[in-house]
């Protein structure tokens, strides 16, 4: 909820569902790479850059399921479109990746240290009571304040995991 800095770049940080193989990845970080290419001027970027299986940003935990892009741009005063502008081509094109949790990072050094401009923590001692208290609030602020564009939860449904411990005094 900041206002437009001027930014010289704009980083868009993509997490698939986790599992998603890298192939997968890439052809998603290659479709929105393409959705740049054809809807932001020459003279208005400098440069395109995508990753797949990276760490996809300060919260993100990286694997195969992650990708980013990142955007270089001239500066304000050399280009017509503001970063808002570039961002909102992006947006419009969120639902064409449903499973995808998109959000976009920044360059500003007064929000690289968070990774966000708010940050809300819930704590509790039920995972159920804390996912479902997350996703009202996310709903909650969606309607009241839409200003805010972007939301992420830092829950994510956990890889199946198997633990086994061997007791060596048994033989077979």
């Amino acid at each position: 909820m900041m206002p437009d800095s001027g930014e010289t770049s704009i980083i868009m940080n993509v997490n698939m569902p986790e599992g998603t193989a890298l192939e997968q990845t890439e052809a998603v970080m290659m479709q929105w790479q393409e959705i740049a290419l054809e809807n932001i001027p020459e003279s208005e970027r400098r440069s395109i850059v995508i990753s797949s299986g990276s760490s996809g940003g300060l919260n993100s935990s990286g694997g195969t399921h992650t990708g980013t892009i990142e955007i270089s741009l001239p500066d304000p005063a050399e280009r017509s479109m503001t970063d808002e502008e570039i961002r909102e081509i992006f947006r419009s094109r969120f639902d064409m990746f449903p499973d995808a949790v998109i959000q976009f990072s920044t360059t500003d050094q007064a929000r690289m240290m968070t990774g966000s401009d708010v940050s809300i923590n819930i704590k509790g001692t039920k995972l159920d009571d804390l996912v479902y208290v997350s996703e009202e609030l996310m709903q909650l602020v969606k309607e009241q304040i839409p200003e805010i564009k972007e939301f992420t939860s830092s829950h994510s449904n956990a890889l199946p995991e198997i633990q086994l411990e061997l007791d060596r005094s048994k033989t077979l």
